[in-house]
C-alpha cells in the first residue's frame, strides 16, 4: 500500500510540534506515520520550509549533475577503448624500418 505524501510543511510543522514537547507517539499518531518521524527529524530539524524546500532543490540538482559526470565519462572511456581496439588492429599493417 502506497503511503501518503506528506509536503515539507506538515514534515517541518510536526518536527517543531516534537520539540516544543510533544511525545514522538502523538505526533506520529496525529499524522498517521510508522517510521518516518526520525529520519525527518534527522533531515528536517531546526530548518524552516523555505531552507528545505531549497535543500531538496539543491539534493535534486546535485544528483542531475553526478549521472551528468557519470554519462560523460562512460562515454569518454567507451571512446577511449573504442580508438585503442581501431589502432590496435591497425598496428600489422605498419612496416617496420
Amino acid at each position: 500500500m502506497k503511503g501518503q505524501r506528506y509536503s515539507i510543511e506538515q514534515i517541518i510543522a510536526s518536527v517543531k510540534q516534537h520539540e516544543q514537547g510533544m511525545s514522538v507517539g502523538d505526533v506520529c499518531r496525529t499524522l498517521g506515520l510508522a517510521e518516518t518521524f526520525y529520519r525527518w527529524k534527522k533531515q528536517y530539524g531546526g530548518l524552516e520550509p523555505d531552507e528545505a524546500r531549497e535543500l531538496r532543490r539543491l539534493r535534486d540538482d546535485n544528483s542531475k549533475l553526478k549521472r551528468l559526470v557519470a554519462d560523460l565519462s562512460l562515454d569518454k572511456a567507451q571512446r577511449f577503448w573504442s580508438l585503442r581496439r581501431r589502432s590496435s588492429q591497425e598496428l600489422p599493417f605498419f612496416s617496420a624500418s
